[in-house]
């Protein structure tokens, strides 16, 4: 058996590859079809397919890992176990693409619209949201204030044998 990658790391790298391929935009049945075809071009350069052009920028990024694997790992032979992990995960990922009933397919792309409406409805709160008036040193000055003030209702009482008070 050859080198492997520790656990925690295939664990992350197997997460950051999965973000990315999980968030490939799938938004019609046909695009199940499309996009198996786009990612088996990755494991198979021989094997080009048109990318549509709402999965292109996400293939590229994926593309990006196997080109750089530098950008994620230094030494030689873990950027090579970087880049097997990638292709490992990518023809999972056209597996399961395979391998979804219609009834699932249309219940992923229910759940990635929700979530794109989710995202929306966050940015455009955030685009709206106003900033402090006030700085974070006049903030932190006010709750030191308030934390220092001594309150009617508070009394000092001994906790238990030690006599620390609360």
């Amino acid at each position: 058996m050859g080198l492997q990658l520790p656990p925690n790391l295939q664990a992350d790298y197997t997460e950051l590859v999965n973000e990315y391929l999980d968030r490939i935009p799938i938004q019609a049945m046909d695009d199940f079809h499309l996009l198996g075809e786009a990612l088996q071009s990755i494991i198979e350069p021989t094997h080009r397919h048109l990318v549509h052009r709402t999965f292109a920028r996400r293939i590229d990024s994926i593309i990006e890992f196997l080109d750089h694997p530098e950008l994620y790992a230094q030494q030689p032979a873990v950027q090579q176990l970087f880049k097997r992990l990638v292709l490992l995960r990518v023809a999972a990922k056209i597996r399961e693409l395979k391998q979804l009933t219609y009834t699932e397919k249309a219940r992923y792309i229910a759940e990635q619209r929700h979530t794109r409406t989710l995202t929306a409805e966050n940015q455009n709160r955030l685009s709206h949201a106003v900033p402090p008036s006030r700085s974070i040193r006049e903030l932190f000055q006010d709750v030191i204030a308030y934390i220092l003030e001594p309150h009617p209702d508070m009394v000092r009482m001994p906790l238990g044998r030690a006599g620390v008070f609360r």
